[in-house]
């Protein structure tokens, strides 16, 4: 019996006392599944506010503004993974956070234009990355992000001059008489039939592409075309289009299309 009772600190001391390793400051995040991280707060929640803003530094900002359309929560038993991308182009422009719940380990990606960086807050390359985050980069080109360098934004070009459908003059609506905008009806039939809805139409006209020749702009402003992220914004000129949804009067003019309000130019097509 003595030896037994001898030989029992040495074997408590062997496993540190078998106590589990400390439960991560990022847990409360496991008791928020199915909320929406932007809409519910929780990206504003600490310590993960906090975390983010230290991970990322210069590009916190970036990685905010391409959080518009959002999933919710699906944490694992080990692990949370949640996503957010600019609205219409989510392809191009999102951010997502990873968290090992175990390694108390928090890793930020942001992609832009096909190319994905990844920030994390422990030492570690682009290798043995979670499963959810391979998946998510997919064959975009990845590197380590450098958080202390802000990302340029698009340089705007002017000014749109908008008028409501009512003032605009004859010879802008003629033109939208020849545009399709979908199988059924014309552009200027649309914007005809939205006026009666009714829903505030403006329209503009600029030249995009340097060609001399003014394109033209519609807004649509009512609950069928507005959102969360905005109102519809459309572009037509030379054959090509932009269609977005954002906060039209933030959009400005931009070199060979439009900046959005996140500062990002979205090219005629």
């Amino acid at each position: 019996m003595r030896t037994c009772l001898l030989a029992l600190p040495f074997l408590l001391a062997g496993c540190g006392g078998c106590s589990k390793a400390p439960e991560s400051a990022l847990g409360y995040l496991w008791g928020k599944a199915g909320e929406y991280p932007k809409q519910t707060g929780v990206l504003d929640s600490q310590p993960l506010n906090d975390r983010l803003k230290a991970l990322l530094q210069s590009r916190y900002d970036q990685f905010m503004e391409n959080w518009d359309v959002e999933g919710p929560l699906s944490p694992k038993e080990r692990t949370l993974f949640a996503t957010g991308c600019v609205s219409h182009f989510c392809d191009e422009y999102g951010s997502a956070f990873h968290i090992d719940r175990e390694k108390d380990e928090l890793i930020a990606v942001i992609r832009a234009k096909y190319k994905v960086e990844l920030f994390r807050e422990k030492e570690g390359g682009l290798e043995d990355l979670p499963a959810e985050l391979t998946e998510w980069i997919g064959k975009n080109e990845l590197s380590l992000g450098d958080p202390g360098t802000p990302i340029e934004k698009a340089a705007s070009t002017g000014a749109f001059d908008w008028k409501s459908w009512a003032e605009a003059p004859a010879e802008w609506k003629e033109g939208l008489k020849r545009l399709k905008a979908n199988k059924k009806m014309t552009v200027y039939q649309q914007a005809e039939q939205a006026v009666g809805m009714p829903c505030e139409v403006r329209i503009a006209r600029y030249d995009l592409d340097g060609d001399g020749k003014p394109g033209t702009l519609l807004t649509y402003s009512c609950p069928f075309w507005c959102g969360q992220v905005g109102c519809a914004f459309k572009v037509y000129e030379g054959g090509k289009q932009i269609n977005l949804v954002d906060m039209v009067d933030a959009v400005q003019p931009g070199d060979g299309g439009v900046v959005s309000s996140k500062g990002v130019l979205m090219k005629l097509k």
